[in-house]
């Protein structure tokens, strides 16, 4: 059945909601992204690439008007990749990570960067690779301290900064 035509000099009806916030566009693409699972293997651990990572979440954060970059430097505590997520309002959502880099070659700097490209993005979408092999549930069910290596007190709060361009 073919689509019905407006009548000529009719005004088109807006379908599309009203824009969001860039917290309410954030807070909407993380909902939507996808479970992402621990598909590769290196060195007897599974984890989830790079491209995982964006297949995970790139088309969510596009949908709601952001454009994910990353950003490399250096300054006094050293080399870092930032992740930025910045709305269509123009506000950004930033992480930085600093790069632990092995060796000095070219190949240990790549793999850092990739490294904190991906955490990076991973924090910013809020995801946690699932753990498909059973290692994330060992011992979850028992409550605080019965573990015997873990203390019986919870841990004390450490100090951290956040950056925010609010």
């Amino acid at each position: 059945m073919p689509a019905k035509k407006a009548p000529v000099g009719a005004k088109p009806t807006k379908t599309a909601s009203a824009p969001k916030t860039a917290i309410e566009a954030l807070i909407t693409a993380q909902n939507c992204c996808h479970q992402l699972y621990k598909s590769k293997s290196a060195h007897k651990h599974k984890y989830a690439d790079l491209k995982d990572v964006f297949d995970a979440c790139q088309s969510a954060f596009r949908v709601n008007n952001f454009a994910i970059y990353h950003i490399s430097g250096q300054d006094d505590y050293g080399p870092y990749v930032d992740t930025v997520l910045h709305h269509i309002t123009g506000e950004k959502f930033e992480t930085r990570i600093y790069l632990v880099i092995g060796k000095n070659d070219m190949q240990a700097v790549g793999s850092a960067i990739t490294y904190s490209r991906r955490y990076g993005l991973l924090q910013l979408a809020a995801l946690a690779p699932e753990d498909d092999d059973g290692e994330a549930t060992k011992g979850s069910d028992m409550p605080y301290g019965s573990n015997p290596n873990t203390s019986t007190q919870p841990p004390k709060p450490r100090a951290f900064s956040v950056r925010s361009n609010f």
